[in-house]
């Protein structure tokens, strides 16, 4: 069997994990900001013979961290078992989504509502609990900054920022002027942050994609969806 150990941290506003993935499995320990031990939980078991997990990503937000993992079997020397494992810091709930739609790189993911919401290249993929739901093609090429709420998911990468309906089912893209540092989104309001510039777009579901663009600190723009 191969020998395999990474390891990892994230921090949160209460406090950080610790990550570690052996030939055992992938587990997180939790602690509080002065160093109280908060819990322990398997992230991502072994499966069958896929004895070594490797990890492919990880990254995490103000509520989540999120693990992309597959299983490789070093007798048949194949992989599977890609998955988005993802754990809410405050509570040290697990959630796990498993697909063959995941075998491209993952960029960036988020949780909203029992909605699993994952960038990989090339696409938006939405899951509701662990069923594929729909899958979006967009020409993502790197780092995926992305925020959800009740009605919308708005994404942005490099100086792109697309909005999607929160079923993916229509979306807008547009560029944003410069590489967006910051996104944020808040009812049927974004805020995008460049270098330079900040954005507010107001986003509706009325036909007003006439836009008028104020060249200030500020711009204003209507973002249509059908």
């Amino acid at each position: 069997m191969k020998e395999s150990f990474h390891a990892g941290y994230f921090y949160f506003k209460n406090g950080f994990i610790i990550y570690t993935v052996s030939t055992d499995g992938f587990d997180v320990n939790a602690f509080t900001c002065d160093l109280k031990y908060r819990y322990w939980v398997m992230v991502h078991p072994t499966y069958l013979n896929y004895h070594v997990i490797i990890p492919r990503a990880g990254f995490a937000d103000e509520a989540y961290a999120y693990f992309f993992t597959a299983n490789y079997d070093d007798v048949r020397e194949r992989v599977a078992n890609y998955c988005l494992t993802y754990v809410e810091f405050e509570s040290g709930n697990v959630g796990r989504v498993c697909s063959s739609a995941l075998k491209a790189q993952p960029l960036g993911a988020r949780v909203f509502r029992g909605r699993v919401y994952v960038a990989v290249r090339g696409s938006v993929v939405l899951f509701e609990g662990s069923k594929l739901v729909r899958r979006v093609g967009v020409s993502l090429n790197g780092r995926v900054l992305m925020q959800a709420n009740a009605k919308y998911l708005a994404l942005a990468y490099d100086s792109k920022a697309c909005v999607f309906t929160s079923t993916l089912k229509s979306h807008e893209c547009f560029n944003a002027g410069g590489e967006v540092q910051n996104l944020k989104l808040k009812n049927n309001q974004l805020y995008l942050k460049t270098k330079n510039k900040t954005l507010k777009l107001k986003i509706t579901t009325k036909k007003t994609w006439n836009l008028k663009i104020k060249y200030l600190n500020t711009i204003l723009k209507n973002l249509y969806l059908n």
